[in-house]
């Protein structure tokens, strides 16, 4: 199992997509686990082969967690990119398989939750000062015009066409007190 599991991460570790697990793996890895513990309370405290054993289970719960944390890791960063159909499922643990698809759901409402902020921003208005003369009548996100502004006038303009105009030095924002 040592041996294997070192070659798995590390063929992990070279390959850009997510490998095949053998099946019942992670189990298969606990019973190992398990058979060690075993070995190693049979043994004395001094006896050099416990302690060879003691390090060949760190070895192995070390490198069975790295290889899972990539393997998440992998998972999340198709999933963010929006790519995770290019994982094969047969290569997915069945706790895998949860990971996304849960993974999915929470980035499925953050983008939501995204997109409502800036379309309510988009609707936001924002009170501005104008610096210098717009001739020319704006028409808004919600079809409203808004203009055309001489300097010193003051505004209650979408935020998007607020936000240019300030970035343009047309104009300046007012703090105004709800």
């Amino acid at each position: 199992m040592y041996e294997k599991l070192l070659k798995m991460l590390s063929d992990e570790r070279d390959s850009e997509t997510l490998l095949k697990l053998e099946k019942n793996f992670t189990s298969k890895v606990g019973e190992h686990l398990a058979r060690l513990d075993k070995k190693i309370k049979r043994m004395a405290e001094d006896d050099v082969r416990r302690i060879l054993l003691e390090k060949e289970r760190e070895i192995i719960t070390l490198a069975y967690e790295q290889l899972m944390k990539l393997r998440i890791l992998k998972i999340t960063i198709y999933a963010i990119t929006g790519r995770e159909n290019l994982l094969e499922e047969e290569h997915l643990t069945d706790e895998e398989k949860k990971f996304l698809i849960h993974l999915k759901k929470f980035i499925g409402q953050i983008r939501k939750n995204v997109l409502k902020r800036e379309i309510d921003i988009e609707k936001e208005l924002i009170v501005v000062r104008i610096l210098k003369d717009i001739p020319e009548e704006i028409v808004g996100i919600d079809l409203k015009t808004y203009g055309p502004y001489k300097k010193e006038d003051v505004a209650a303009i979408p935020y998007m066409y607020a936000k240019i105009l300030i970035d343009k030095g047309y104009a300046e924002p007012i703090e105004v007190d709800e």
